[in-house]
């Protein structure tokens, strides 16, 4: 096979007809048979035939980068920086980073500044959680008597979805003298998202591909996420008669997640049908061309704590060490979109990918918040409460070997319980 680019693509040789090519010649030169004699010994455990395969990769690391630049023009191959400037020809950017933002009690014997990220010239006072995530402070607070719990402003050190529990932030970086202690008494009030990734780059431009169409819902959707923050969103349509599923006839239902009211509502003002209702407790104000204001409604997600529950059992028969490690990675990567639903097979195998070693069993799941713990009813999988609901995880509801988490590392397993001894026997 030629290296070519031809109407089929790009196409190289394999590597078993490079070291052809070397051993017997190629294109009216010679190959090493030619010149050293066809008795010539070229196995891999001689040193002519380990030769012959340092050229032979040698030569196929060249034409794999000629594949890859050759790909990297194509947007649905392409990958980081490259497939970046792909997306750039149709006006689509890469979602950067966001920081998640918290409050932190700052105790104090006296008076202090800190100093913070307002101040180019010093250090911004910095804390920290278990975890080893940074906090730094956002603006320098001048506190001229001591304060017992003074609730400051912090931010990520890194960008990304940095996870912050309530009560774990507790140590100080920036050790000044007059601060006693540190602590965040609240769940964050940002939770920060990563960069997008090359995958949900590529999906959006595909989607935004859709955004000449005019008045249908692919168009809509495709309007919506290319505003700016706009994470997530779901677009659903009745065209009856009559109201079907909450929606009311001949209307649309936008479920938004984040960016500005008044960009999304221009960006379903711009693509909707005349006459099209929409559904929705969320307004944002147009002001049309003749002076008019006209109203564009949708909705917000809404969260629906789900409950977890299941045992393990390690390789060796015993019980995890650290139960609040495993639901802090569970809360951290176990993320619900708008109307999924919820099942165990997910759960068990995410439970496994983190901690290799355990087997996951009795796993069920359970939307049930209005009853106690022991009153709950739990299933194989369940689904959101409505079309706007969205599962969320939170630690204190993962029962892992009859155990509930809670927002502080300590917990008491069920077989080292003095009660449940004394109940047994």
């Amino acid at each position: 096979m030629p290296n070519t680019i031809n109407n089929n693509g790009i196409q190289t040789k394999p590597l078993d007809e490079i070291i052809e090519s070397i051993v017997e010649g190629a294109d009216g030169k010679p190959g090493l048979k030619a010149i050293y004699g066809p008795d010539i010994n070229i196995d891999s455990d001689t040193p002519d035939g380990q030769l012959v395969n340092i050229f032979a990769l040698a030569v196929k690391d060249v034409l794999d980068l000629a594949v890859q630049t050759y790909n990297s023009f194509d947007p649905d191959l392409a990958i980081g920086r490259s497939l970046d400037m792909r997306c750039a020809i149709n006006g689509i950017e890469r979602q950067g980073a966001s920081y998640t933002e918290t409050t932190v009690a700052i105790t104090t014997d006296r008076a202090v500044t800190l100093h913070g990220l307002d101040n180019a010239d010093d250090t911004p006072f910095t804390v920290s959680d278990g975890e080893g995530n940074r906090y730094v402070l956002k603006n320098t607070a001048v506190l001229s008597d001591p304060v017992d719990a003074e609730e400051l402003d912090f931010r990520a050190e890194e960008a990304g979805a940095v996870i912050c529990l309530a009560d774990t932030i507790t140590k100080q970086i920036t050790i000044t003298p007059g601060v006693t202690a540190v602590n965040n008494p609240n769940p964050p009030k940002i939770t920060g998202v990563n960069e997008e990734s090359d995958y949900s780059l590529r999906s959006r431009r595909s989607r935004a591909l859709s955004l000449p169409a005019v008045g249908t819902v692919d168009g809509i959707l495709s309007s919506i996420l290319d505003v700016k923050d706009v994470t997530e969103a779901i677009v659903y349509e009745n065209t009856s008669n009559i109201e079907e599923g909450g929606i009311p006839a001949h209307s649309i239902w936008c479920i938004v997640e984040g960016g500005k009211k008044e960009d999304i509502a221009q960006a379903i003002y711009m693509k909707r049908n005349a006459g099209c209702g929409m559904k929705g407790e969320t307004k944002g104000i147009i002001k049309q061309e003749n002076g008019i204001e006209f109203n564009v409604c949708f909705d917000r997600p809404i969260e629906q704590p789900l409950w977890i529950r299941f045992n393990t059992i390690t390789i060796d028969g015993g019980r995890i060490a650290s139960k609040d490690y495993l639901r802090n990675q569970l809360v951290e990567k176990l993320r619900y979109s708008i109307h999924q639903n919820a099942d165990i097979t997910t759960i068990a195998k995410l439970a496994r990918e983190i901690v290799p070693d355990v087997v996951i069993c009795d796993a069920e799941v359970s939307a049930d918040n209005d009853r106690p713990i022991n009153e709950k009813a739990f299933h194989a999988y369940v689904e959101p409460e409505s079309r706007s609901h969205r599962f969320v995880v939170g630690k204190n509801r993962i029962i892992i070997d009859g155990v509930v988490g809670s927002d502080d590392s300590g917990e008491i397993d069920p077989e080292d319980d003095p009660d449940n001894e004394n109940e047994n026997g």
